[in-house]
């Protein structure tokens, strides 16, 4: 392999697993906003299949990423290149946004709704009320 070949597959599935996150937060938050549902059910269903394809892609994804990450650092350290601090402050500010991203996700687990229809048998007037 040339000397930066697991460096450009990390930078590629870096981007593939930061477009399928954002796609999927986006799809997730558009996905709970009601006046969508309202307005019609199916595209209200339709806003969660990236959330979806991320569930189970980024996993496989993220053992990849961890994989040319492992070689990449070997070949940075073969070719003695540090990297730069404008790449490292695109980086942690990528990972504080996947951060908070799966710390909205995970609070938004624990939350519970319900829903339900009632049916008025009668109503009470007192007074002006």
């Amino acid at each position: 392999m040339n000397t930066n070949a697991y460096t450009q597959k990390r930078k590629i599935v870096t981007k593939v697993i930061l477009g399928i996150t954002y796609m999927a937060f986006l799809g997730y938050l558009l996905a709970k906003l009601q006046w969508i549902a309202d307005w019609n059910y199916s595209i209200h269903e339709l806003l969660y299949i990236p959330y979806s394809i991320a569930f189970y892609s980024l996993p496989v994804l993220l053992v990849l990423w961890m994989y040319y990450a492992i070689k990449s650092k070997r070949e940075l350290k073969a070719s003695n290149k540090k990297p730069r601090i404008k790449k490292i402050l695109i980086n942690s500010s990528l990972t504080a946004s996947l951060f908070i991203i799966g710390a909205y996700f995970y609070i938004q687990s624990m939350t519970v709704s319900t829903g339900g229809l009632f049916k008025v048998e009668r109503k009470v007037q007192e007074r002006n009320n």
